[in-house]
């Protein structure tokens, strides 16, 4: 199960199964409270084990809290790539243009409390899993999170089983050559409430 639980406006609930990945990299913009009953999700990363991978979780939770799991939405225009940043756990690089409207939504990976998937069984729009794995986008999961001065930078490090999967799938779309993803970040104030959502995929910057 999967909760998000607070008394307070904007804050939502979730009762999950499975993969937790599409919402954890879809997060919507409101602060992150608390997770329970993790006997009922899967690892968060693929290099931990479920216990180690909750861990390496809290340990971005603990170094920025308020901006833990915001979303940050960047574009390659002369490479055409699309990257989508859920700051402290993933960054996603499609090798084609995917716009805000359909990655502001979580991706189904996970099951509704009943064991069902579908979309309607949830309280949030979602979108369904990319099911082609040329689409699929290169992932790179968080290495290292820590303060510098008045940033946060996080580090984040390339899945190499996802490439494997397009090799043996003879996938001809370009596929970015980098193998670490460094993102800088101010801390998200109190006032996150007051920010659109088109202004929150700017705030964030992205070097390679």
């Amino acid at each position: 199960m999967w909760l998000f639980l607070s008394l307070s406006l904007f804050c939502l609930q979730f009762d999950l199964h499975g993969n937790a990945f599409g919402l954890l990299a879809g997060h919507p913009i409101t602060p992150f409270i608390s997770m329970h009953h993790l006997e009922e999700v899967d690892p968060f990363f693929p290099q931990y084990n479920a216990i180690e991978g909750l861990h390496h979780l809290t340990k971005a939770m603990k170094t920025e809290p308020s901006s833990f799991l915001q979303r940050c939405i960047c574009y390659d225009r002369e490479k055409k790539l699309t990257f989508s940043i859920s700051l402290g756990y993933v960054v996603q690089v499609y090798s084609y243009v995917l716009l805000p409207r359909e990655l502001e939504r979580p991706e189904i990976t996970f099951k509704a409390w009943n064991k069902k998937s579908g979309g309607g069984e949830f309280d949030f729009d979602t979108r369904a899993a990319i099911r082609s794995v040329c689409n699929k986008p290169a992932l790179f999961f968080l290495d290292n999170m820590y303060q510098d001065g008045s940033d946060v930078v996080s580090i984040y490090k390339r899945d190499t089983s996802s490439d494997s999967r397009r090799r043996w799938s003879l996938c001809f779309s370009y596929t970015p050559s980098m193998d670490i993803i460094r993102v800088t970040s101010k801390p998200m104030n109190e006032h996150w409430f007051k920010v659109s959502k088109l202004k929150a995929f700017i705030l964030r910057s992205i070097f390679l």
